[in-house]
């Protein structure tokens, strides 16, 4: 079980029900999981609280920076090219690069990282999409320690 999985059965799952499908915490990604409807005003109310100020903060980030990117699909996407964007010396500097320039890198990377990546991102150009939106989002990159 994952770290993130971990801290969601400790918060949520312990006192209520707010997600469904995740009993047996052995869920593997893409697996189907459910929240149950009163979640979005119970997790609103947590995160209104005072010492939850930055959790909201990174709550409405992650939502704000995720709208639109709600597929199994997209959200492998995304999260897959932010990922290489913050940890290829290669892309340092992505944001002065022109697009066929940083999607070679990234098409490149994607062949060792996974064939399945690479067959499933290099068609179609879901990686201009992506790398156009994330130049144009204001979003603070996450630096890896």
């Amino acid at each position: 079980m994952g770290q993130v999985a971990a801290s969601l059965k400790l918060k949520t799952l312990n006192d209520n029900p707010y997600i469904k499908g995740m009993s047996g915490m052995d869920k593997k990604p893409f697996d189907p999981i459910w929240i149950m409807p009163d979640t979005p005003k119970a997790v609103y109310d947590y995160l209104s609280k005072d010492d939850q100020k930055n959790n909201m903060a990174i709550s409405t980030n992650t939502k704000n920076y995720l709208r639109g990117f709600y597929s199994n699909f997209s959200l492998e996407l995304i999260s897959s090219v932010d990922y290489l964007l913050t940890t290829d010396a290669r892309l340092s500097d992505w944001k002065s690069k022109n697009n066929d320039q940083i999607i070679s890198i990234i098409q490149s990377d994607f062949k060792i990282w996974t064939p399945r990546k690479a067959r499933l991102f290099n068609e179609g150009g879901y990686l201009s999409v992506v790398l156009d939106y994330l130049r144009s989002s204001n979003l603070i990159s996450y630096e890896p320690d």
